[in-house]
């Protein structure tokens, strides 16, 4: 099922543009589901591919230029088509020469466009800071606000409440008993797509700890390079507490 983000727009506009389209973000607030959709929304006659770097037997398509060319080649590119080719790489972070291919390939190979994804914000700015300068626009990507969460519930009654809710005046406004249950749902459990559309609480509260463990060790942890793991996890969850 198709669900639309706010920012989804914005990103069908650029893929007109020569830019390099580069979305970051947290794991699984949707990059890579944003990224399957535009490759879905582009007109039937053009050609694409999608890389996914998580694979490591896909990185080697990133260790040069001539494999990432190859990549292409293989998927239909043409140096002399006067279509635009449509590439998309998730997870481009994991191979850190990716940053000057795609420099090279802005420079250099007019036909080709490229939208990339990254989960460690933090690693892909330091790589791609000087490399890319003037050649990418940059997109946050954020886990779903209240309006895109009832999006996902797939609830027209809710959503339409909710854009109602700024004429309502008084002190005391009361809202009905199933938006307050929404309301606390979401505060609860925030807006990771996943999260959302799991239907039990049980399954909620695994899924945030898969994610919270998943972010700490490959981002947050790896990029700092912190050696006592354990003890790092424990002050985060005392941290999150206090706060």
């Amino acid at each position: 099922m198709f669900y639309r983000r706010k920012i989804f727009s914005e990103l069908e506009k650029n893929l007109n543009n020569k830019k390099i389209l580069i979305l970051t973000g947290a794991r699984q607030v949707g990059k890579t589901s944003l990224m399957k959709m535009l490759q879905k929304r582009l007109p039937k006659d053009s050609l694409s591919a999608f890389l996914d770097m998580d694979i490591v037997s896909n990185r080697s398509f990133g260790e040069s230029l001539e494999n990432f060319l190859n990549f292409l080649y293989l998927n239909g590119y043409s140096e002399k088509s006067r279509k635009k080719f449509f590439i998309f790489v998730d997870e481009f972070q994991k191979v850190p020469l990716l940053g000057n291919i795609f420099k090279n390939i802005y420079d250099h190979y007019e036909n080709i466009k490229i939208i990339a994804s990254g989960s460690s914000s933090l690693s892909i700015k330091d790589n791609i800071k000087e490399s890319l300068a003037g050649r990418k626009f940059l997109f946050d990507i954020y886990p779903l606000d209240f309006e895109e969460f009832l999006e996902f519930k797939n609830d027209s009654w809710a959503l339409n409440i909710y854009k109602n809710i700024h004429k309502l005046k008084g002190k005391n406004v009361i809202l009905p008993a199933k938006m307050e249950k929404y309301l606390n749902e979401f505060l609860t459990f925030g807006g990771y797509p996943e999260v959302v559309l799991a239907e039990s609480r049980e399954e909620k509260i695994q899924i945030l700890k898969s994610i919270f463990d998943l972010y700490l060790e490959k981002d947050i942890i790896g990029f700092s390079n912190i050696e006592n793991t354990e003890a790092f996890k424990k002050l985060v969850e005392v941290l999150a507490v206090l706060n």
